[in-house]
């Protein structure tokens, strides 16, 4: 029989994705309890935690706090819903669809036991169909009662059966994370190999800068997650809450494997490595301009940009380290250009005849616009930081923008650029100023060795500023690796 054949409320059923749930996006006002008294509150106190069952539905609570519905009948698939079954018309309209949905996998559900579905109601009466999905805690796997094409349910971009399996296995997990509570602990199976993956995970970030391991890929984050499990060993002490926990890690584990090509001959285990075959288009010409324009800065950040960015996938620790460098550098420009700008005040009082009346307005332009663009850039900056912390970034990040945003004659790179430039060429315009004042007030000669001297002096200062850093950037280093080490030694205890 087809999943399509009229259901007594006379819609389809239509095949959906766990990761269609609308859960998050429901914004509806509560109603309040009772009308002018508020709530009723018996003799002896409310005795249930649960929101209470409605008819053959059991209620049970998510750990994030939203309640879901369970209806369990003997040799048939469970079913759960999060429609709102307080309402009537609501109730009767769940249990017409999953009787409907029943008889239908009589026939083809294998083992009723190990499956389970979910339906979901719009709470439009005028609607009459029903989404719905069913996974197979055996296989972890979700499937539906019809074939279904994977891009039809929004699967995109499975290069083989294997790789299809694991963006199958990914929704399993994330189905999990949505209805743990009703769920028999996990097993030490599932248990066990969570932990050697994380074990990985630390070992593989520790020992590799180009790590393309699941999460942030910071060895004492995977501790934390392991710390976390370490606590639960013990099948006695595992709940619903811990299948929670089990799923949601397992859940962005998943999604790495996804996005690495997990199993297949060509997978990505470097993060440079790219296994899209992406038609960008290049203008070397172009490039060249815009790196002599900015002093080779835009081609600098369009090597952060390529290290950050691959095939459209961003990974956490590249993401930061681009991040900090660029707000580093935006707020060093705004500084260097607001000196600029004061230097230029005792220059408006004097006149220089051998210099142009357009230079001084230029060279001051050239230092505002520094001084502006670097403001700007460093306000989209702090958004940025914000959303490097999220765990959107964190489990990996998938980016739609255009491709050419990346491409070597890229804007964007070129904009990023452009305070450090501006900052540049208004300090060169503001220094042709002053050696045109010195030449007029001391004499060409004495103006030249002037600026000989003060290009020695800043030479000098730039090459032990760079000294510095690098002995800073290597102290850091190696305290940092230090602490990386005791943290997975355990002689530091990571707090959950």
């Amino acid at each position: 029989m087809n999943a399509h054949t009229s259901a007594p409320t006379s819609g389809p059923l239509r095949p959906v994705l766990p990761k269609d749930n609308t859960r998050y996006d429901q914004y509806t006002t509560l109603p309040q309890l009772g009308l002018n008294g508020g709530g009723l509150i018996p003799v002896g106190g409310l005795r249930h935690a649960a929101p209470p069952a409605r008819g053959s539905w059991v209620a049970f609570i998510n750990p994030e706090g939203k309640a879901y519905f369970l209806h369990v009948e003997s040799a048939q698939i469970a079913v759960v819903t999060e429609a709102d079954l307080n309402d009537r018309t609501m109730l009767e309209r769940a249990s017409l669809w999953v009787a409907h949905l029943r008889g239908l996998a009589d026939s083809l559900v294998a083992d009723p036991h190990s499956a389970e579905a979910f339906i979901s109601i719009s709470g439009d009466e005028s609607a009459h169909s029903c989404e719905y999905y069913i996974v197979d805690h055996a296989a972890r796997q979700v499937f539906w009662l019809e074939e279904v094409s994977s891009d039809d349910v929004g699967l995109h971009g499975a290069v083989s059966d294997h790789h299809l399996h694991v963006l199958l296995e990914e929704q399993y997990w994330t189905h999990l994370c949505y209805f743990p509570m009703h769920r028999p602990p996990v097993t030490d199976d599932v248990f066990y190999t969570l932990m050697t993956t994380l074990s990985y995970g630390i070992v593989d970030a520790m020992t590799s800068s180009t790590s393309t391991v699941f999460m942030s890929g910071n060895a004492p984050e995977l501790n934390t997650y392991l710390s976390v499990l370490e606590r639960f060993k013990s099948r006695d002490l595992r709940d619903g809450n811990t299948t929670w926990i089990v799923a949601r890690i397992w859940q962005a584990i998943y999604h790495q494997r996804i996005l690495i090509h997990y199993g297949e001959v060509l997978a990505r285990i470097d993060h440079e490595q790219t296994v899209h075959e992406v038609a960008v288009p290049s203008n070397e010409t172009l490039a060249i301009i815009l790196a002599t324009l900015t002093f080779g800065f835009s081609r600098r950040h369009q090597r952060q940009l390529d290290d950050a960015f691959t095939d459209e996938v961003i990974f956490y620790s590249r993401w930061q380290a681009l991040v900090k460098s660029l707000n580093a550098e935006w707020a060093s420009s705004i500084h260097g250009s607001l000196i600029s700008i004061l230097l230029h005040f005792p220059l408006v009082a004097i006149t220089v005849p051998i210099m142009p009346d357009v230079t001084l307005p230029a060279s001051i332009a050239l230092s505002v616009s520094g001084l502006l663009s670097g403001c700007v850039l460093s306000q989209i900056g702090s958004e940025l930081e914000e959303f490097n912390s999220s765990a959107a970034v964190r489990s990996r990040l998938r980016m739609k923008s255009n491709r050419m945003i990346l491409t070597i004659c890229s804007p964007l790179a070129f904009v990023y650029a452009l305070p450090r430039a501006f900052q540049i060429w208004g300090t060169l315009a503001l220094g042709v100023n002053w050696v045109a004042v010195a030449i007029v007030h001391l004499g060409q000669i004495p103006a030249l060795v002037l600026v000989a001297l003060l290009c020695l002096v800043m030479l000098l200062s730039a090459g032990l500023l760079r000294v510095l850093e690098a002995q800073i950037e290597q102290i850091t280093d190696r305290v940092g690796s230090m602490w990386a080490r005791r943290v997975h030694s355990g002689e530091y205890q990571l707090m959950v």
